[in-house]
């Protein structure tokens, strides 16, 4: 038992998906329920004020905006830890920011204009705290999809599906002034009213979407209030002749919410991650072995969340 009601679980999916670009949003989700577009919107509410909806905000495709991003990791002591944690959350081009289990323990996102400008923060980061970072940018993305079922984890996470590809980013979009004020406000969260969205605001939102720079407007749950409590990163060494193929096995799982190819470095030869999310670490171990068997992967690391420093998206301006 979950606890919360068919029309808490029937919002919380509702949400996770791109909010219509319309003067009146929630009536659609309202017509779903079966509710009114009034409670519709309390229930959002009231589930934000429980924590189960951490924002509700427009997500942002950074390379439309002309930005490169990386995932970073370091080795860093129990004694150093918080202080290193601590610098890199200052950084502005970083999001998330986790502590895992393994040797390679700080684990970071980090983003800005180019590879060149990162390379040099990551330098100026190991000269403040004296640790030195690492960066895997992305070689092939085949999955970036972070939704959640409100009834929580069960074993159809792990049922293969049909793969999606992820859609290549296209050209710089040159914003115009009236659409970066516009971007500035869509990456607060929406007001929860009738009309979130004056006309103005709705025709701009509506060109940024077609652009790309708006991947969607929807939000983002705590899914550990979900009860999706064992969180993981793979990182496996795969063959390049089975990467495409054990990329996109992995991908068609609703249990996977990221998937990557990532390039390596001198003693970490692992180059495919996923981020696995499952309501115990039995479910995930028998999805791997069943993944290791399949693609014959015999070197594969599994990196549990552990602590959280920073999940909090970039701001563009």
């Amino acid at each position: 038992m979950t606890g919360r009601s068919g029309l808490d679980n029937c919002v919380l999916q509702w949400v996770q998906n791109p909010l219509p670009l319309t003067e009146r949003p929630f009536q659609a989700l309202a017509e779903q329920a079966g509710c009114s577009e009034a409670q519709a919107i309390a229930v959002i509410r009231r589930l934000r004020d429980q924590g189960y909806i951490r924002r509700y905000r427009a997500q942002l495709d950074y390379k439309r905006l002309g930005r490169v991003a990386t995932l970073v990791t370091a080795s860093v002591s129990p004694e150093n830890l918080d202080s290193v944690a601590v610098a890199v959350n200052a950084l502005d081009g970083v999001s998330h920011n986790y502590l895992r289990n393994h040797r390679f323990n700080l684990w970071f996102t980090c983003q800005d204009e180019s590879f060149e400008r990162i390379e040099a923060i990551l330098g100026k980061l190991t000269e403040q705290t004296g640790v030195e970072f690492w960066a895997l940018p992305a070689q092939t993305v085949y999955k970036l999809d972070v939704r959640f079922d409100p009834e929580g984890p069960s074993a159809n996470d792990f049922l293969a599906g049909q793969y999606q590809s992820v859609s290549e980013a296209g050209g710089v979009v040159e914003l115009t002034a009236e659409q970066r004020q516009v971007l500035g406000l869509l990456q607060e969260d929406i007001a929860l009213t009738q009309s979130p969205l004056s006309p103005d605001v709705l025709k701009i939102a509506q060109e940024l979407s077609d652009q790309g720079v708006i991947r969607r407007i929807a939000a983002v749950l705590d899914h550990r209030k979900l009860g999706y409590m064992a969180n993981v990163m793979l990182a496996a060494v795969v063959e390049n002749d089975r990467m495409d193929a054990a990329g996109k096995a992995i991908a068609s799982r609703a249990a996977v919410s990221h998937c990557y190819q990532r390039k390596i470095f001198a003693g970490w030869p692992y180059n495919l991650f996923a981020m696995i999310h499952a309501g115990r670490m039995e479910d995930v171990q028998r999805f791997i072995d069943e993944l290791a068997e399949e693609y014959r992967i015999c070197d594969y690391a599994l990196l549990p969340t552990v602590r959280e420093f920073k999940k909090k998206p970039v701001f563009y301006s």
